[in-house]
C-alpha cells in the first residue's frame, strides 16, 4: 500500500510540472523590450504582473509609427509590424495609442505589447552614476550632476540642461507611503519650466495619494481665480527617470521667496509651517505657548537672521493669539485683527479650505509667513490638497474649520464672520464651478493617467494614508469627486462659532471667564484645567449669568497650581449639551 502511494504521487508530481512547462508562463524571463527616443534617450519597457503583458509608455513627440522596438530574446513572429529577426527589432507596429501587438517566441509562447501615448509635456531625467533606488534610501540625500530634458508637443517649452542638475526626494506621507515617490531637483542657474517664473528648485508631485490626481492642481486653479497670493503654479507631465516610466506628475513652483514665488523683502522676511507630523525633521521648529503648537521654519531671506525671524513670528503670533483668547468676542474688530493679520489672507484660506475640507490644511502643510518686524502674519501660500473632498471619507456636508483653535476665535468674532460670508458670496460661482473644472483637468489628463495605472497598480485597493479605497478605475475616481463636489454645493455652510474668552490678572492668581452667545440658557457649567497637569486638576464650576444674557466666571489659579496653558469646556443646560471651548496662557 505504501508502495502504491508513493508511485500516484510521482505521477502526480510528473504531470504537475507537465503542465506546468506547457501552460503560458507569466512573464517569460528571457525576454525584455525598450525604444529610444528622438534623442537617443531610452524608454525601457515595463511588465506588469496583474495585466500579464509588456507595456511602452512613449513621450509625447515620439513618431509612434516610426517607433523601433528592441527586443531581447528570440521571437519568431510579430502579429503586426516588421518583425527583424536578425537584429531583433520590431517597427511599424503601432498606429496610436493603446495599440498593442502579439509576439510568438520560438517556444510557442505569445508576449503582448501595448503601446501608449499621452500628449502632455515630458519630462526625461538621465540620473549621474546614481540609480532610483539610491535617491529612495532617504529622501534628503542629493544627487548632483544629473540631466533634465522637457519635450512639450508645440516644441515652446524644450529644455535641455545637462549634466548639472540636482535631485533629491520629497515629501512626507507620500515619500513613506507610497511607492511612487515625488521629487526636488534643482538647477545650478534660475531657469523657466514651461513658461512658469525663473528658479533654481522645482517639484515632481506624483499625486500618489490622490487616486483622480486632479485635487491639488483644482484647488490651486481655483484660489488664483479667487486673487489669493503666491498661488503656487503647477503643470502637468509625464516623467521618466533612466528611462523608467513613473507615470503622471505635476511639474511645478516650490514654495519659497523669490520672484514670482513667496516675494519677502526683508532680511528675517520667513516662511513658517505649522506641522504636528514631520517637524523633527527640519533645522529649525519651535513651540507656540500660546497656541501649544510646533511651528518649523521653511525658508527664509537670509540665514543668519533665522533666530531673529523665529522670534519675531513667535511673539507676534503669541501677541495675536493673547488678544483673541481674551478678548470678548463681540469686542474683537477687524482694525484690531488688521494691526496683527493679513485678515483677507485668513478669510480666504478659512473660506477655501472649508469648501473642500481639507483636514491637513490644519495639521501639516499649514503655511504662514512675516516679511520681517514691521510686518503682519499671513496665511498662505496654500499647499497639498491631495487628501481632501471626500477622498479622505470626510462627507460633503461636514464643517471642519472650527476645529482649528485660531478659526475657532475668528468666526465667533461677527466682523470676521462677516467678511467671510462676502468672500463666500463673490466667490460663490468659482466654488461651484470647481465641478466643470475638475471634467476639464480630468480630460487632459485621461490617457496619461490610463498610463500611470498600468504603471501603478494601485486601484480598487487600500490607500496605506486612509481614507477611502482607491476608486476601481481612473473613471469611477473621477466620478466620485464629481459627485463629492455636487453635493458640496449643496451642503456647504459657513461654520458659526462661539467662544469662552479669558483674561488672567496681573498677578496671574484670578482667571476671569466669559462666555455669550445669542441663546437664553438656565444654567452654565464650566471646566478649567491646565495642559502641564493633563486632567488631573480638572475642576468644574457654575458661572454667573448677567442681565445681558452673558456669563461670566473667576477661578482660583492657585487651585489648580500650574502654569501655561488652560482648556476651558462650557456647557449650558447640562454637561450632555453643546460644549464651548476655550483656551487660555497662564505665564
Amino acid at each position: 500500500m505504501k508502495k502504491f502511494s508513493t508511485f500516484i504521487l510521482c505521477v502526480l508530481t510528473v504531470l504537475m510540472i507537465s503542465g506546468c512547462m506547457n501552460s503560458q508562463p507569466l512573464v517569460d524571463e528571457l525576454f525584455s523590450c525598450y525604444t529610444e527616443d528622438q534623442n537617443g534617450h531610452q524608454i525601457k519597457g515595463f511588465y506588469s504582473e496583474k495585466d500579464q503583458q509588456w507595456f511602452l509608455f512613449l513621450t509625447s513627440v515620439q513618431n509612434m509609427e516610426e517607433v523601433v522596438v528592441n527586443l531581447e530574446g528570440k521571437i519568431k513572429k510579430a502579429s503586426n509590424g516588421s518583425l527583424d529577426t536578425k537584429n531583433n527589432t520590431l517597427t511599424h507596429a503601432f498606429k496610436k495609442s493603446g495599440d498593442q501587438v502579439v509576439l510568438t517566441t520560438q517556444n510557442g509562447n505569445e508576449i503582448i505589447i501595448s503601446a501608449y501615448q499621452s500628449q502632455l509635456p515630458s519630462v526625461y531625467i538621465d540620473l549621474n552614476e546614481t540609480t532610483l533606488d539610491e535617491i529612495h534610501v532617504d529622501k534628503n540625500n542629493k544627487f548632483e550632476g544629473n540631466s533634465v530634458y522637457i519635450y512639450d508637443l508645440d516644441e515652446e517649452f524644450d529644455l535641455c540642461v545637462e549634466n548639472t542638475v540636482q535631485i533629491k526626494g520629497r515629501g512626507n506621507s507620500t515619500w513613506r507611503n507610497y511607492e511612487k515617490k515625488a521629487y526636488q531637483i534643482k538647477f545650478e542657474e534660475k531657469t523657466s519650466v514651461m513658461g512658469m517664473e525663473k528658479a533654481k528648485k522645482w517639484v515632481l508631485m506624483a499625486n500618489a495619494s490622490d487616486d483622480s490626481m486632479i485635487r491639488t492642481k483644482l484647488v490651486y486653479d481655483t484660489a488664483e481665480k479667487m486673487d489669493f497670493d503666491f498661488v503656487t503654479e503647477m503643470k502637468y507631465v509625464d516623467l521618466w527617470i533612466e528611462g523608467d516610466y513613473r507615470g503622471t506628475f505635476m511639474i511645478g513652483e516650490k514654495v519659497e521667496p523669490g520672484n514670482g514665488r513667496l516675494e519677502l523683502s526683508h532680511e528675517a522676511g520667513a516662511l513658517f509651517e505649522d506641522d504636528q507630523a514631520f517637524f523633527e525633521e527640519e533645522d529649525y521648529w519651535f513651540v507656540n505657548e500660546e497656541l501649544n503648537r510646533i511651528f518649523t521654519m521653511k525658508e527664509i531671506n537670509e540665514e543668519e537672521y533665522a533666530y531673529e525671524a523665529i522670534d519675531d513670528f513667535n511673539n507676534s503670533l503669541g501677541a495675536f493669539v493673547r488678544y483673541l483668547y481674551s478678548t470678548p468676542s463681540n469686542e474683537v474688530t477687524v482694525d484690531d485683527l488688521s494691526r496683527m493679520i493679513d485678515v483677507d489672507s485668513f478669510v480666504k484660506y478659512y473660506v477655501i479650505n472649508e469648501f473642500v475640507l481639507n483636514q491637513e490644511s490644519f495639521l501639516t502643510c499649514f503655511y504662514w509667513y512675516k516679511d520681517g518686524p514691521a510686518d503682519v502674519i499671513h496665511l498662505g501660500p496654500i499647499w497639498d490638497y491631495d487628501t481632501c473632498m471626500g477622498n479622505d471619507g470626510v462627507d460633503a456636508s461636514e464643517i471642519l474649520g472650527t476645529k482649528q483653535i485660531i478659526f475657532r476665535y475668528l468666526l465667533a468674532c461677527e466682523e470676521f464672520h462677516q467678511l467671510t460670508e462676502d468672500a463666500y458670496q463673490q466667490y460663490q460661482s468659482l466654488l461651484f464651478s470647481m465641478d466643470n473644472l475638475a471634467k476639464k483637468l480630468t480630460e487632459d489628463i485621461s490617457t496619461s493617467a490610463i498610463m500611470n495605472y498600468y504603471r501603478w497598480n494601485v486601484l480598487g485597493k487600500v490607500n496605506p494614508k486612509g481614507g477611502l479605497d482607491f476608486g476601481n478605475s481612473f473613471s469611477e475616481a473621477s466620478d466620485t469627486l464629481y459627485q463629492w463636489l455636487n453635493n458640496r454645493e449643496i451642503s456647504f455652510v459657513l461654520a458659526d462659532s462661539s467662544v469662552v474668552t479669558s483674561v488672567v490678572s496681573p498677578e496671574q492668581k484670578i482667571l476671569s471667564l466669559y462666555f455669550c452667545d445669542e441663546n437664553d440658557y438656565e444654567t452654565m457649567d464650566i471646566a478649567v484645567w491646565s495642559q502641564i497637569n493633563g486632567q488631573d486638576d480638572l475642576i468644574w464650576y457654575q458661572a454667573e449669568k448677567k442681565e445681558d444674557g452673558s456669563w461670566v466666571l473667576d477661578v482660583d489659579l492657585r487651585q489648580h497650581k500650574g502654569e501655561g496653558l488652560y482648556h476651558i469646556a462650557a456647557y449650558p443646560d447640562g454637561r450632555t449639551s453643546n460644549e464651548f471651548t476655550g483656551l487660555c496662557y497662564v505665564e
